[in-house]
């Protein structure tokens, strides 16, 4: 795109100057001088010219190698998806245990990936480790709660659809490190 604009920027340029660029002092003195200015003149645009079909033709030859690629890259993820999606994973925790603890001047999740497996009943255990209560919010579920000091705070998810992944934030603590839920698809039962 930049190459365009400059190619277009040069035919102007050199267009311009060619015809309406030149003083007095640089004008043809006899009237039949003027031919040979005019035909340097005309071969500057067929030059600018030339060079701005150039620089279109690079321009709409790099975009479609951008669009082929960006096909090419969403193809990919949807076969991933759906081969994530057809094997499935298996998560036999009753609850997943996640810390809320103090790591030298910051407070955050332990672990900060916490992972879960598609569907319902799935629940967390988190133990506020800090002197203070601290939140536990995933605004993605609408799931907010507060975590009292020194207490294990049991969450109980909505029901999850996977493959997908969820910010968490402490919304009681701005500076609080944020951490992430992955769901990931369930295995079909029977399998």
């Amino acid at each position: 795109m930049q190459r365009i604009a400059l190619a277009l920027c040069t035919a102007a340029a050199l267009g311009a100057g060619a015809f309406f660029g030149c003083d007095a002092s640089e004008r043809p003195a006899k009237p039949g001088a003027a031919a040979p200015a005019a035909d340097a003149a005309s071969e500057k645009m067929k030059q600018a010219a030339s060079l701005a079909t150039d620089a279109a033709e690079a321009a709409a030859e790099s975009a479609q190698a951008a669009g082929v690629a960006a096909e090419s890259a969403e193809e990919t993820s949807g076969e991933a998806a759906s081969l994530l999606t057809a094997l499935g994973f298996v998560d036999d925790r009753d609850a997943v245990q996640v810390l809320t603890t103090k790591i030298g001047s910051k407070v955050t999740f332990v672990p900060a990936t916490i992972v879960v497996t598609a569907g319902s009943g799935r629940k967390l255990s988190i133990f506020n480790d800090t002197d203070m209560p601290h939140g536990f919010k995933i605004p993605g579920l609408a799931l907010e709660a507060v975590l009292p000091p020194g207490v294990e705070t049991v969450v109980e998810l909505p029901p999850l659809i996977g493959p997908q992944i969820y910010g968490i934030e402490c919304q009681l603590h701005a500076p609080h490190r944020h951490a992430s839920l992955v769901v990931l698809p369930a295995r079909p039962s029977g399998d």
